[in-house]
């Protein structure tokens, strides 16, 4: 009764306990302090040592980031001098201005009563939560695309208001200098129009209309191109390295690879272990949406399709977190699915329709909040360096050596300046591992006697099919050989060793190869 008289509907109650866990939940992430890992440091460098003009150019480490993203990192990094925490805090602000954004897209037919779950969905999902405080664009991705297709639908719904023209053509222009996939969800939107509204590209207003939205795309996208993404599309490292998540062609060539991933993405998502449930919902949904919101639920297709054509031409991987863009018309679906079981059963018995809503979004939401708890519970920490390099900073004497393995030479890369390392002072170990033994020769090559450090990060485990070996184990054994340990120090993820090291043996190689 309370909640009547002060003009809150009790519906909003859930909505409004899914946004206050969420912004929890993206705060503690967020954890002031902690150190960049492998992925976010390789791309911190980058912003650290790279010029304005730079960022255009190809990245170090083989990085790829929108060039939009970039600028404004670049510029938290330089004009105010961003630490790794203000670095952090874009993909913070984007993944909080997703969860209203998705909200609002859901309820966009009339207020909708599944928007509250497709909310919950990404609110919840443990991918967006920890994108939303990683040195990444994902979350920014995901915005974007949630983004655009709330203009597409108040564009179609305000045909003759030339303020919905304006904005979706001029998001959609600034979109992909801000979200690489954004060219995939924007090919939906102008597919959806073209086949669904064929018959009324005569008219001369509605030509009018989606011309000047397509040409501003377009025009958009062309200059970004020709500006930035022909350096990283003709960038052969990443093709090699992406290999495995490009979509085969033909698609009857390898019809279990298609089949594995569409089933995998739900997966990876929303963290879903329901067997087939989620697809069959999701199915279900875009069926139900077709009929209520046909020009969106053929988009949300269309994107798809628009992905797997730029996978299988080696041009995108279909893989992991470059697909978080989907996750708000992936909730959509799902909540509509869920939605439209309760509205058949209503028909039949309305507590049985409760009862089995509940059920459904409960299982969809089980192990996210599971993965979510016991985050809360344990906070894990990717390769915490800071705290390590302190230490050796504290520790080391004039003349130790200095020698990072390459795991590590990022984030060391990164805050080497700020506990006191020079540039000259430590040596940067190289990717070696087709071949581990040149491991041998360069730290035999670069390093002499005496006091030295090995810095570990990110180590290389049994990490590819091709390699049988631990990389810090054979490099350990190696300075075994040559000398005397001294000192250990561990951190999460990280270790450092100091060794007293004799000069390299005449039978190095020989014993590296064992």
């Amino acid at each position: 009764m309370t909640i009547r008289k002060t003009g809150l509907p009790w519906q909003w109650l859930p909505v409004l306990a899914v946004l206050a866990w969420a912004l929890f939940l993206r705060l503690d992430y967020f954890a002031p302090g902690r150190s960049l890992w492998l992925d976010e440091a390789m791309l911190g460098v980058n912003l650290q040592h790279q010029s304005l003009s730079g960022l255009v150019k190809p990245l170090l480490y083989d990085q790829a980031a929108p060039l939009g993203f970039l600028l404004l990192q670049w510029l938290l990094a330089h004009l105010l001098a961003g630490s790794d925490d203000l670095l952090r805090v874009l993909p913070l602000l984007a993944g909080l201005a997703l969860l209203p954004m998705v909200f609002a897209l859901a309820r966009q037919d009339g207020g909708s009563p599944f928007a509250w779950l497709a909310l919950a969905l990404v609110a919840l999902a443990p991918e967006q939560v920890r994108y939303s405080s990683e040195l990444k664009q994902y979350s920014l991705d995901a915005l974007v695309a949630a983004y655009l297709m709330w203009c597409f639908g108040e564009a179609l719904k305000q045909p003759t208001d030339p303020r919905a023209r304006r904005r979706l053509a001029l998001s959609g222009a600034l979109a992909v200098w801000f979200s690489h996939p954004s060219v995939f969800v924007l090919a939906g939107l102008g597919g959806s129009v073209l086949l669904l509204h064929w018959r009324d590209v005569r008219d001369p207003a509605f030509l009018r209309f989606w011309a000047g939205v397509a040409a501003a795309w377009i025009l958009s996208f062309a200059v970004l191109y020709l500006l930035h993404l022909r350096h990283v599309a003709a960038n052969p490292s990443l093709t090699d390295f992406w290999r495995r998540s490009f979509a085969p062609l033909p698609p009857w060539s390898h019809w279990g690879w298609y089949r594995a991933s569409l089933s995998g993405v739900l997966n990876h998502l929303f963290s879903f272990h329901a067997g087939v449930l989620p697809s069959v919902l999701v199915l279900l949904g875009t069926a139900s949406l077709w009929w209520r919101r046909r020009p969106l639920a053929l988009a949300m297709v269309l994107t798809l399709v628009a992905t797997l054509v730029a996978s299988s031409l080696s041009r995108y991987p279909f893989h992991g977190r470059f697909l978080l863009f989907m996750a708000p018309a992936a909730a959509l679906a799902l909540a509509e699915g869920v939605e439209r079981c309760r509205q058949w059963l209503r028909a039949w018995h309305a507590g049985l329709a409760g009862v089995v809503y509940l059920g459904l979004a409960g299982l969809l939401l089980f192990h996210a909040v599971d993965i979510d708890r016991q985050h809360l519970q344990d906070h894990p920490v990717m390769e915490e360096i800071k705290p390590l390099m302190k230490e050796v900073a504290e520790r080391r004497r004039p003349g130790d050596q200095i020698y990072v393995y390459y795991g590590a030479v990022p984030a060391f890369s990164f805050y080497a300046a700020r506990y006191g390392f020079g540039p000259d002072e430590f040596v940067e170990g190289r990717f070696h591992r087709w071949e581990p033994a040149l491991y041998l020769s360069e730290i035999d090559g670069a390093l002499g006697a005496g006091r030295t450090w090995l810095v570990f990060s990110h180590n290389c485990n049994h990490c590819r099919p091709r390699v049988r070996i631990n990389e810090q184990r054979f490099i350990l054994d190696h300075a075994d050989r040559r000398g005397t340990l001294l000192e250990q120090l561990d951190g999460a993820g990280t270790t450092a060793y100091l060794y007293d090291l004799g000069p390299p043996r005449p039978d190095a190689g020989p014993a590296a190869g064992r």
